[in-house]
């Protein structure tokens, strides 16, 4: 295991609980919002998003609320099962799928 990978699976309880927070959930959406606004002003409406290194779903998730279908690929089991949580929480299942994977390979 190379030490990106070690570092982002030993870390991810705390990762989790920091992006988890509501403050940077929020934060999240906004971005979201934002670069969704920005694909709009440029004719790009709804459409795929590959999100690599997502982490929890942080913008996976409020992208697939906005409309798109959304991909989001990270190296930890936790974050990617934290993910899937959240897209069931959310009842954006049908439009995120998350994938266990090295942004690397």
């Amino acid at each position: 295991m190379d030490w990106v990978t070690d570092f982002f699976i030993r870390g991810a309880d705390l990762y989790a609980r920091i992006l988890g927070d509501e403050a940077m959930v929020r934060e999240g959406e906004e971005l979201a919002a934002k670069l969704a606004g920005y694909l709009a002003s440029r004719g790009v409406g709804g459409g795929r998003v590959l999100d690599v290194g997502c982490g929890v779903g942080r913008l996976s998730i409020p992208l697939a609320k906005l409309g798109f279908k959304v991909v989001g690929v990270d190296i930890s089991p936790s974050f990617i099962e934290q993910a899937r949580e959240r897209a069931v929480k959310e009842g954006v299942v049908d439009r995120v799928v998350f994938v266990l994977g090295d942004a690397g390979n």
